[in-house]
């Protein structure tokens, strides 16, 4: 559980909207598919994942896969850190999400 209230807007997630964003780190055991989702979240979320930190490129990006939640499966290579972002669908959107990760 988390919430983007009071986060940053700085990485703007797939579409580029202006929306308060969470991030996290992550680095699987095991190389594989994974399945990340804010699913159930009681805002519109947008979820991306860059390689390394957040100065790194968005890799994959989802938006509505589970409407108003998001949900991606990217492969992903053990011991390699990912950074996870959680961003508001609309300008200046922001609320409580629930993230899921599920490793290969």
């Amino acid at each position: 559980m988390g919430t983007t209230i009071g986060g940053t807007s700085v990485l703007n997630a797939c579409g580029g909207f202006p929306s308060k964003e969470r991030t996290f780190t992550w680095t699987p055991s095991t190389s594989g598919t994974a399945t990340i989702s804010t699913c159930g979240s009681s805002f519109d979320t947008i979820v991306s994942i860059r390689t390394g930190d957040c100065t790194g490129a968005a890799f994959t990006c989802d938006d509505d896969g589970c409407a108003p939640g998001s949900t991606m499966s990217p492969t992903v290579v053990a011991g390699t850190s990912y950074t996870i972002v959680v961003d508001g669908f609309a300008s200046g959107n922001a609320g409580e999400f629930t993230l899921t990760v599920t490793p290969p």
